[in-house]
């Protein structure tokens, strides 16, 4: 007998040898295998990459009245117990949120896959009862050595309380699995010089898996060209973007990656790297090409296989879009959200008319074919 949370493990292994993306008609989706809630975009840090920075550089947003109660996100984790996803849990810093830990605890109480995304200055306060709680993945965000790091991030014991946690999660954890241990990093102008090291590090700490980021950028044109579409078509008022028209490509040295790279995958801890997107690393030069070409071949599967929750309850359709609304779970909930008019035309939209200007160097597509 499958149990609830089994059919979306079910359809979750389905989708990865049958191609059921967009196989129900008019937009429609089955039900998403990955659910992300945002209880929060306050944020302690100041990442100078971060696309959630308001217009003067400040990734700090106030508590807002619209933002859902506690009791309304335990309501949120209800409607997904019998839909079976995996639940992520992020912000901003999701422990600036003062009703994390119950959240948590209602996500693993609905019997659901639970992993969180954090920066990681929370992290010794709460990894016992992380671990105590069953918490199935832990994600750390870490940029580089402590130097590097705390500078970038404007903390000063940033790295040193980050990887404090991550050593009380692993020396709690019962087996080498629960929770998984991920740490990803940026590769930036101010990281590529150090991410040997840095891997390194990590693999002796004992991190189960290093995830080194390219970051998302688009040309200014590429921006520009995504907020008209975004305005014309969606009606979307003032749209931003978030594309990272950033200009780090212009500053990444291609050569000294694949020098770092090729040390990497030489030493020891060469098994627990990870670089995302997926095939970047056998692609990079095409990656970085100026002008930011669209690949052959892509596709946006993420538009039906993830559901992003906001904290005033706004269903996005993208992380990276997150004024492009669908629906909001105070109105009819989240199935009818996750199918609702605006989502449906969105995932048509794509279908026939191919991704936005902006979506070329986005994490959750592939890089195995070069540029067009």
């Amino acid at each position: 007998m499958i149990t609830r949370t089994g059919r979306g493990t079910v359809l979750r292994r389905l989708r990865k040898v049958v191609p059921l993306d967009g196989w129900l008609p008019d937009g429609r989706s089955a039900r998403p295998d990955d659910v992300y809630l945002v209880p929060t975009l306050r944020c302690n840090l100041a990442c100078p990459y971060c696309f959630q920075r308001n217009a003067d550089g400040v990734a700090w947003f106030p508590a807002h009245p619209d933002d859902l109660s506690l009791d309304a996100w335990r309501a949120v984790v209800d409607e997904l117990r019998p839909m079976g996803p995996s639940v992520y849990v992020i912000g901003g810093e999701l422990f600036l949120y003062r009703g994390a830990m119950d959240l948590l605890r209602s996500v693993k109480a609905a019997g659901l896959p639970l992993s969180i995304i954090t920066n990681g200055t929370a992290l010794p306060a709460v990894a016992d009862e992380l671990v105590a709680m069953g918490l199935d993945g832990l994600v750390v965000s870490i940029d580089g050595p402590p130097e590097v790091h705390n500078t970038l991030r404007g903390h000063p014991r940033g790295y040193e309380l980050a990887t404090e946690g991550i050593h009380k999660v692993l020396a709690g954890r019962a087996d080498r699995r629960h929770p998984s241990v991920q740490v990803f990093t940026a590769i930036t102008p101010a990281t590529q010089g150090h991410l040997p090291a840095f891997a390194r590090a990590m693999g002796e700490l004992g991190v189960d898996r290093v995830v080194l980021n390219h970051l998302i950028y688009a040309t200014p044109e590429q921006a520009a060209a995504q907020a008209e579409v975004l305005e014309a078509v969606f009606g979307v008022e003032r749209p931003t973007a978030n594309a990272l028209a950033n200009g780090f490509e212009d500053a990444i040295d291609v050569a000294a990656l694949r020098r770092s790279m090729a040390e990497i995958r030489a030493g020891p801890w060469s098994d627990r790297v990870v670089v995302s997107p997926a095939g970047v690393e056998a692609n990079v030069e095409g990656y970085y090409a100026p002008g930011a070409p669209a690949f052959r071949g892509q596709c946006c599967r993420a538009v039906n296989r993830e559901m992003w929750i906001m904290p005033n309850g706004d269903v996005s359709a993208c992380v990276h879009i997150g004024e492009l609304v669908m629906g909001n779970v105070r109105d009819g909930g989240l199935r009818a959200a996750w199918n609702s008019p605006a989502y449906r035309r969105f995932r048509r939209h794509l279908g026939e008319e191919g991704l936005l200007p902006a979506c070329a160097r986005c994490e959750k597509l592939t890089y195995h074919h070069p540029p067009r």
